[in-house]
């Protein structure tokens, strides 16, 4: 449940005035220039949260891909891997380190999908926290972010060349 609150901000140089909304114990600035900025702002930020985002994600991707490539789960292996790779070469991780990465992680037995993805979970809450990254408001701007006609466009381009690999 959204919160509304005005706030007013004095600095040395300037006043500034806007909403806070506070979502989950987090809270949420908008500042007020304009009505339509701010009906711009209010829709990103104010959709229904009893909906996750997995569910929200969902309808793109399938817009994006179709539903074969949604529901393939090699293909979604495949992207969420190169997501990770770029995760942690942009927080400093070398090719070299992520390659003893992978030889020690598949020198073990597979673990279990549902423990795995709740590691995976708490591992990004982790990796986020040290980094000062609110992932949650990351995550949606990144979902705005792809949903528009133009991107959603690239994406299917740059989709189409990627290396196709066998199971």
């Amino acid at each position: 449940m959204l919160h509304q609150q005005p706030f007013l901000v004095k600095t040395h140089s300037c006043t500034l005035a806007g909403h806070a909304w506070e979502r989950h114990g987090e809270r949420l600035f908008a500042l007020l220039h304009s009505p339509e900025w701010e009906r711009r702002w209010r829709s990103k930020w104010t959709h229904d949260m009893s909906e996750s985002f997995q569910h929200r994600v969902q309808p793109w991707l399938q817009q994006c891909f179709g539903a074969e490539i949604a529901a393939d789960p090699a293909e979604r292996n495949r992207r969420f891997l190169e997501e990770a790779l770029e995760l942690v070469q942009a927080n400093g991780c070398s090719a070299s380190e992520a390659h003893q990465w992978v030889d020690y992680v598949f020198s073990r037995p597979a673990g279990a999908l549902p423990q795995e993805v709740g590691g995976v979970m708490v591992t990004l809450a982790s990796l986020c926290q040290a980094g000062g990254v609110d992932m949650h408001a990351e995550a949606d701007t990144e979902l705005a972010r792809i949903s528009q006609p133009e991107i959603m466009a690239r994406i299917r381009a740059k989709h189409a060349g990627k290396p196709k690999y066998s199971r």
